[in-house]
């Protein structure tokens, strides 16, 4: 680097992977259901919506791990919310019935905020969590997409289960 020029800031891509994760693993565990054709528009979506929030932060906070770290947490909190609901929907805590948008949402944001508080209390030491959370997530989509793609095709006939 030339004297004088300042260190050339990089964007990480797991805020992104994670956005695309569900969809994949979804498409993954329903291959005799639905073609990756047809899953195309929740794979572009979620890129785009993952993408522009992450972009979006980036310009805004101009930290580029926070923004990564910032997005990560939103997008996990955003894609756990139905699993969460219909867990404490089955499993009440105390007799108290968690799934209930009274009681779910201020967890969520209880957690939320925590993670903010977290991302901006550590705000110097982010870097090796990025570059774990970039292999992490890089590596999670591309053993999903090797699984599903190992899957042998199956068909399903009237009377049979026919396998390729």
């Amino acid at each position: 680097m030339a004297d004088g020029q300042k260190p050339r800031k990089k964007l990480f891509p797991y805020p992104i992977l994670l956005g695309v994760y569900p969809v994949l693993h979804l498409l993954s565990q329903n291959l005799t259901e639905i073609e990756f054709a047809d899953s195309f528009r929740a794979i572009v979506v979620s890129l785009t919506i993952s993408s522009v929030l992450y972009l979006g932060l980036f310009l805004i906070i101009k930290n580029q791990h926070q923004s990564a770290l910032f997005s990560s947490l939103a997008i996990m909190l955003f894609m756990t919310y139905g699993h969460a609901h219909l867990f404490f929907e089955d499993n009440p805590i105390l007799g108290i019935d968690l799934s209930r948008m009274r009681y779910l949402l201020p967890l969520y944001l209880v957690f939320f905020l925590f993670g903010l508080f977290l991302i901006f209390k550590f705000k110097d030491k982010l870097e090796n969590v990025s570059g774990f959370l970039s292999v992490f997530s890089g590596g999670d989509v591309v053993l999903q997409s090797e699984l599903s793609n190992s899957l042998p095709a199956v068909y399903v006939d009237a009377d049979r289960l026919t396998q390729v």
